[in-house]
């Protein structure tokens, strides 16, 4: 099992994945899935992939969070070989799945923040827990919290 909530009391996550691995046989075949797929199986609504590799791809999740869309990151898919080197170094998983929560514009950057729905690994670049970046002032504003949800930033 994958999904995991915030709230240790919620079982419903379960009880939806549990559901949805039955309809495609087993827990197995969902490892590395495209959650464009199963939003749109889960919840009857349009999905729309968007591949961009240049800047307009943050005005377009800002647009898109201000409708209310669920948005997602997925990261690249690693060589078996290398996937340990890259979750210790980083602390992001290979073609692993992150929702995007919200962007704040700050004096002169934005930063994202996301949710590693499993829990598991930390990112460890800029704007991790322990990055020096960070000021009581940014803090408040982006209601940052050193509790392990799941929630971390990243700049653009």
């Amino acid at each position: 099992a994958f999904a995991k909530s915030i709230n240790s009391d919620d079982i419903w996550p379960c009880l939806v994945e549990k559901a949805y691995a039955k309809l495609f046989g087993t827990y197995e075949n969902l490892i590395a899935g495209f959650s464009l797929e199963a939003f749109g199986i889960l919840t009857g609504a349009p999905t729309e992939q968007l591949i961009i590799k240049h800047k307009t791809i943050i005005e377009r999740i800002e647009e898109g969070l201000l409708q209310g869309f669920a948005i997602t990151a997925i990261t690249p898919k690693i060589p078996k070989e290398k996937r340990d080197e890259y979750k210790e170094s980083i602390g992001l998983g290979s073609s692993h799945c992150y929702t995007v929560l919200r962007i704040f514009t700050l004096t002169d950057h934005r930063l994202i923040m996301l949710r590693n729905p499993n829990m598991k690994l930390k990112w460890k670049g800029d704007w991790s827990d322990s990055c020096p970046k960070w000021t009581s002032e940014i803090r408040e504003h982006v209601g940052f919290s050193m509790e392990d949800e799941g929630r971390f930033f990243m700049s653009e």
